[in-house]
């Protein structure tokens, strides 16, 4: 007897032990996240990195990295990772591609400047390091092929004084007296600018402190209000006489500041100029704007572009103005507002598949962290997606923020209907498809109380599915009590009231 049980334990054993083996290989595969592959339209436009989250207030800068007569971008973002976009384009016609997500594993705070320090003819590397001190990346590798190894962790000047340069603000290098090397500059929130002489050489620089007021310039912005705060500060030759100009983001400032150097390449003399650029098609945002200017279409005059640094505005804020002018007298274009044409949706975004038109493929429904929800339709087929972002509102309700929407059809009219949820205790809608199964429209109908649906708690998260195979849509609800997690099942009596059943609840 005691043998016959033997075998059926041992075949027990081992089948558990197989099956754990089984379970670990497949929880073991390996996902490895993708930024492009799956055709997605921007305003009518392929997106070259559809799923890189996005830009919120990117410091940035171009570059030609790899040597090949084009411009490389690299942008750094609240996520504090350095992107890396290939130029795969043309020095007329670029065309970006996102290589890297954190490029070369670097690791580092608030801003970054690529220029060549010791004349080998590739980029070396400034960043912000901990406590607002400086670091200095050399690039270890060629022009061609890059490579970044930290030599100086805390910059200091010749006076071995410890440079600093404030975390919000976002310094520059410049050959401000025309001796051959790139001096240093960085704002202060006090409206000021702060300037290191580069006294070393071509070869090897070394900084001195020179004054906490170049130029005895202060910006208080606007006009009517005295405040003044961080900076963003970019020198350029912007009138072709052979001086640098300076232009100035503010952290209070809507605009952009034009300071024209009316000196000579060795001895600045600069004046404001201007408080709202470019001439004729001025820039204006919530504030904190931070400019570059390049040629990207090497047509001989510089292009501008512009990022907003301030945090309340984080979706269409690399901006690009086309130069239409000349070298010495610009003529700016203003062409768009996302110039990587990026899919971004917002911050804490709810999404939702469904097919929405019936045309078997997944389409996508987001909610953010606005009174948004959006729609993104596939042209594609379930097989091979084609997403196509139509809209990044749909102005259906305006009364609460981080929407969460589930579909199905309610009232079992062949189309199918909208339950949302919110962030607001408590908050939930039943919309009514009004329209047909190949072309929705959403009337807000009822409240969540007005179905059965009460004490919900905050953010609000439904999902609708025939659980008990019923023949109707049952419903769960994610919520948050403050301190805790709520998971509660609704049971759908087939007139679209719905009663609670269950209630999980877990402590955070």
């Amino acid at each position: 007897m005691a043998s016959q049980i033997k075998i059926p334990v041992l075949i027990l054993s081992a089948l558990v032990a197989f099956l754990v083996i089984q379970s670990n290989l497949v929880l073991a595969q390996p996902f490895v996240q993708k930024f492009d592959g799956i055709p997605f339209r921007v305003d009518g436009t392929l997106s070259p990195a559809p799923f890189n989250g996005g830009m919120n207030n990117s410091r940035f800068q171009f570059v030609d990295i790899d040597t090949d007569g084009d411009k490389d971008l690299f942008t750094f973002d609240t996520d504090t990772s350095l992107y890396f976009y290939q130029n795969i384009g043309t020095a007329q016609v670029a065309s970006f591609k996102l290589a890297s997500n954190r490029y070369q594993g670097l690791s580092f705070q608030n801003w970054f400047y690529f220029a060549d320090m010791d004349s080998d003819s590739d980029f070396d590397l400034f960043t912000g390091g901990i406590d607002q001190t400086v670091k200095f990346y050399k690039n270890t590798g060629s022009p061609v092929s890059a490579f970044f190894q930290l030599e100086i962790s805390e910059l200091r000047t010749v006076t071995d004084t410890v440079i600093y340069s404030e975390g919000n603000c976002v310094p520059t290098f410049c050959d401000m007296d025309n001796d051959g090397d790139k001096d240093f500059f960085t704002g202060q929130s006090l409206g000021t600018i702060t300037y290191y002489e580069n006294t070393g050489n071509p070869t090897a620089f070394s900084f001195r402190f020179i004054t906490d007021f170049w130029q005895d310039l202060i910006i208080i912005s606007p006009a009517d209000d005295n405040r003044h705060g961080a900076n963003s500060l970019e020198f350029v030759d912007i009138d072709n006489d052979l001086d640098y100009d300076l232009f100035w983001g503010d952290l209070f400032s809507k605009g952009i500041y034009f300071i024209r150097n009316d000196g000579t390449p060795t001895q600045p003399n600069v004046v404001i100029a201007d408080s709202l650029y470019p001439t004729g098609s001025p820039y204006e945002s919530s504030g904190y704007n931070s400019t570059r200017f390049v040629d990207i279409d090497a047509d001989g005059d510089k292009d501008l572009f512009i990022s907003v640094l301030y945090l309340s505005q984080n979706s269409r804020n690399f901006t690009y103005y086309r130069n239409n002018g000349t070298a010495a007298n610009p003529q700016y274009e203003r062409i768009t507002d996302n110039f990587l044409n990026n899919v971004d949706v917002g911050g804490n975004s709810n999404q939702m598949f469904v097919d929405i038109d019936n045309d078997n493929d997944l389409d996508i429904f987001i909610g953010n962290d606005y009174a948004k929800l959006g729609f993104i339709r596939n042209d594609g087929t379930l097989a091979s997606a084609q997403f196509n972002f139509l809209e990044d509102s749909l102005g259906i309700l305006s009364t609460s923020f981080n929407y969460s929407p589930a579909f199905g059809d309610l009232d079992n009219d062949g189309d199918k209907d909208m339950l949302l949820g919110s962030y607001i205790k408590d908050s939930l809608w039943f919309f009514r498809n009004t329209g047909s199964s190949s072309s929705f429209n959403f009337a807000i109908e009822a409240r969540g109380n007005q179905i059965g649906l009460t004490t919900l708690g905050q953010s609000s998260t439904p999902v609708l599915v025939d659980i008990d195979n019923d023949q109707d849509l049952d419903l769960f609800i994610g919520s948050t009590n403050g301190k805790n997690t709520l998971l509660r099942k609704y049971r759908n009596n087939q007139f679209i009231q719905f009663h609670l059943q269950k209630q999980f609840l877990f402590r955070d």
